[in-house]
């Protein structure tokens, strides 16, 4: 993989590299922590092994690989997922707590590269080391709309873990899920009613911005009040992937437990 490079940047050659490759020995996989990223000499040759991730630092202008971009060249090209929008903030950087819009047979292709030990088509695009680490109980979470017991892993929520089956899900904003039954092989996605807007990908509050003390329900409120008496308008004003009142569907999360043994049923015999 190359470093992006503005142009008129002189090409930088990291210091010693074979032997430091020769050290921390990557062509056996792992996580490594790049603290002097740079133009991504030392990243880039640790991340041409199979099975490797970086977690790389710097301040330096020439600091170029965002995460967007290897999400795309690592994760999506390979999958064949090619009609999505990943937003950004006003300032451009980066969305990567959120808003990836893409079609629920999109999303269950990511669920169903996680199930399937991070291969897709025999090629290893996620190392199995870490899907087997994000597929644990981590902490047991407290629940907004129901008593159901609910977990938290590394990045994924926990919806049932015992020897029945063992359900993870991604929870995406508004009720979008993916659920995961990686001992089963079962992938369930469910998004709401979601239109999207066809004003770019560049998240843009407005006003909003102002009302974060406030809290999330209360300022959704008050924003959907601002824009239904046109003080503010949807789409110039303020522009965020978000979904009609419509779309939130609190029924879901009421028969939640019923729906989590339903997915389970699909593998009983």
């Amino acid at each position: 993989m190359e470093a992006t490079m503005v142009s008129d940047t002189p090409k930088h050659y990291p210091v010693l590299l074979n032997e430091l490759i020769s050290i921390i020995t990557p062509q056996h996989g792992g996580t490594f922590i790049d603290c002097t990223f740079g133009q991504g000499g030392y990243s880039s040759k640790i991340l041409s092994y199979k099975n490797t991730q970086v977690i790389a630092l710097d301040r330096d202008i020439e600091s170029k690989i965002k995460a967007d971009e290897l999400f795309e060249e690592r994760i999506l090209e390979p999958l064949g997922i090619g009609d999505y929008k990943l937003w950004k903030d006003e300032k451009g950087n980066v969305m990567t707590y959120c808003c990836v819009d893409m079609s629920a047979r999109d999303y269950s292709k990511l669920g169903l590269l996680f199930a399937r030990d991070g291969k897709w088509n025999d090629e290893q695009i996620v190392s199995k080391e870490f899907v087997d680490e994000t597929f644990q109980v981590v902490w047991e979470t407290p629940s907004r709309f129901t008593d159901y017991k609910r977990y938290y892993s590394l990045h994924w929520w926990v919806s049932k873990y015992d020897e029945e089956s063992k359900i993870f899900n991604t929870s995406g904003k508004f009720g979008q899920y993916t659920f995961v039954d990686r001992e089963n092989d079962i992938v369930v996605t469910r998004i709401s009613k979601y239109a999207e807007q066809d004003n770019g990908s560049t998240q843009k509050w407005g006003i909003m911005k102002y009302l974060r003390w406030a809290g999330i329900d209360n300022a959704i409120a008050i924003g959907r009040m601002l824009i239904a008496s046109g003080t503010i308008e949807s789409g110039s004003d303020v522009i965020t992937p978000f979904t009609d009142e419509e779309g939130e569907s609190y029924e879901f999360y009421v028969k939640y437990p019923e729906i989590i043994d339903s997915i389970a049923d699909l593998s009983r015999n």
